[in-house]
């Protein structure tokens, strides 16, 4: 057997043995009184710190290299992009609200090191903001703030990382123009953007601080635009938010959710192990490698072979999954033997085929730079991906210098992104606009 096919079941197989214990211990703190109570509960909450910590390529070989040069997280904004490395984080892109961290409203088409953090293990792009998490679990955040959705008050914009207020053990964040926060707990906080409800606070407000969610022991979090995932540590899926295109898995295309509902899924969609929120649409990734997927579909997004949006979940002609990521409106998957499938709209490349066609349902990538497994997949109107020896490949938009290769050509391919230590003061264009 050769290494990448070894490095692949090692991969899956870590992933099916952390959710096996984890939904075995679940069922015994409930079934069985062999055990005591305060023991499961003790391994339920190891787990679900297991859970919320992995991210899967925590686990992989980027994060226990020695190397301060391999990337350990990567995310997407609309039109920017944040890589995050043992040695500190960088930026390139759009920068007309500061929301590359580098005190200024400059463009940059290399990635630069942002300045002035403490040591950052995630990154979460938003619309034109990003928030980054510390090693300790602190927030900081940078770029637009016109809803709130920085969490530090009503400043409009914000060009350097601000620590955000109040907030201590966050795992995970997600956002766009509102931001979800994870805490180790298992608690949920929001800010920001509630036009349609999306914090899930029971209102339609904005909020400029980050204000506890009514909903409790979750593992996993998502956001578009306009509407919200949750994922609790039973398997339930919880939503809120606009669902005018069906995107909510309610089974209708009315009535936005101001606070979280629990949706009532077919009982073909169980063990549920990825939950992620595209361009108005959402997907659900199972422990048995299947793919579900609901809400707008107008270029192919949902994979499923047409352009008719849905308001249900419905199965997705792949098998034997292992990630999901999203785009603002295009979707990748990986299969545990490594391949990599996308569809949805390809206007500037940002599907990685060569070409600038959409795909209506998940077309494979006949090629990559690389044969090591992708583990991390993220979008804006580009694609970047992380393999499990810590290299990136970037494709698509590329007109504010997203992509980071020095120029402002789109790519229709994947290619190898590298981060040079460029200063801050340098490979800017413009003012930002």
């Amino acid at each position: 057997m050769n290494n990448r096919s070894t490095s692949i079941q090692k991969f899956v197989l870590s992933k099916r043995i952390i959710f096996s214990l984890y939904f075995f211990a679940q069922i015994n703190s409930y079934l069985t009184e062999a055990i005591p109570r305060e023991l499961i509960c003790f391994i339920v909450s190891i787990l679900r710190k297991l859970v919320l910590q992995s991210h899967w390529y925590r686990i992989s070989k980027n994060q226990q290299s020695s190397s301060p040069s391999n990337i350990l997280a990567l995310h997407c904004g609309n039109y920017h992009t944040f890589l995050v490395r043992e040695d500190g984080v960088f930026s390139s892109g759009c920068n007309s609200y500061g929301q590359l961290g580098l005190g200024d409203k400059r463009n940059r088409n290399q990635f630069t090191k942002v300045p002035l953090l403490p040591r950052i293990v995630a990154v979460a792009c938003g619309c034109y903001h990003t928030i980054v998490t510390s090693e300790e679990g602190s927030l900081y955040s940078c770029g637009f703030n016109v809803y709130g959705q920085l969490g530090i008050g009503m400043e409009r914009y914000c060009e350097s990382f601000t620590l955000v207020p109040n907030l201590r053990n966050i795992l995970v964040v997600a956002c766009y123009n509102h931001s979800l926060a994870l805490s180790e707990s298992g608690h949920v906080y929001a800010c920001g953007n509630n036009t349609c409800g999306q914090l899930g606070i029971g209102e339609f407000s904005n909020q400029s601080y980050f204000v506890q969610v009514d909903i409790s022991d979750i593992v996993s979090i998502s956001c578009d635009g306009f509407h919200s995932l949750a994922l609790n540590e039973s398997g339930c899926l919880y939503v809120c938010g606009a669902n005018m295109d069906g995107q909510l898995g309610l089974g209708h295309y009315y009535a936005n959710q101001s606070v979280f509902i629990k949706v009532s899924l077919s009982p073909s969609i169980n063990n549920i192990i990825q939950i992620a929120a595209g361009g108005n649409s959402s997907f659900l990734l199972t422990e048995d490698g299947s793919l579900f997927s609901t809400g707008y579909n107008l270029s192919g997004e949902l994979g499923l072979g047409d352009t008719m949006n849905r308001n249900a979940f419905q199965k997705v002609n792949l098998s034997n999954l292992v990630l999901i990521g999203c785009g603002c409106y295009h979707t990748f998957v990986v299969d545990e033997n490594g391949a990599v499938y996308s569809c949805g709209p390809n206007e500037y490349g940002q599907l990685g085929h060569g070409d600038t066609r959409s795909k209506r349902t998940f077309t494979k990538l006949a090629s990559l730079p690389s044969t090591v497994p992708i583990v991390s997949i993220s979008g804006g109107y580009h694609s970047f991906m992380l393999n499990e020896e810590g290299d990136v490949f970037a494709c698509g938009f590329n007109g504010h210098g997203q992509l980071g290769l020095g120029d402002h050509k789109p790519r229709t391919e994947f290619l190898r992104t590298t981060v040079e230590e460029i200063s801050m003061d340098h490979q800017f264009e413009g003012d930002g606009s």
